[in-house]
């Protein structure tokens, strides 16, 4: 069996997905972006390259959100099996509204 060939396209798809689904999660659990820089331990600038797609986000920077009740597999891949019921709704609604925005961006991606 052949390894599956993963090119710099695969992996910007990635990361911008990933960006998507952590501005859901951040809109689902109320958090301003300041307050989601706090609680992940990062600077703004930063949290603005995850949710942009143009940075790769540390595994370990994504543990107090698990701890909120948005599982891992959610956060990277998009699995919604483990998503609990209560925040199924939130999180579906809020991913869309990520890429509405991401798509037009009015004010450089700053929110709250």
């Amino acid at each position: 069996m052949e390894a599956e060939v993963v090119t710099n396209d695969d992996l910007e798809r990635f990361a911008y997905e990933v960006g998507i689904r952590l501005e859901a999660a951040r809109m689902t659990l109320g958090f301003r972006p300041a307050e989601m820089c706090e609680l992940m331990g990062c600077a703004r600038n930063t949290y603005t390259q995850y949710i942009r797609g143009d940075s790769q986000i540390a595994s370990y920077r994504l543990k107090p959100i698990v701890t909120r009740g948005i599982p891992s597999d959610y956060l990277l891949f998009g699995i919604k099996a483990a998503v609990p019921g209560h925040l199924l709704e939130a999180l579906e609604a809020n991913e869309v509204q990520a890429r509405i925005d991401r798509e037009t961006p009015t004010n450089k991606g700053r929110r709250g």
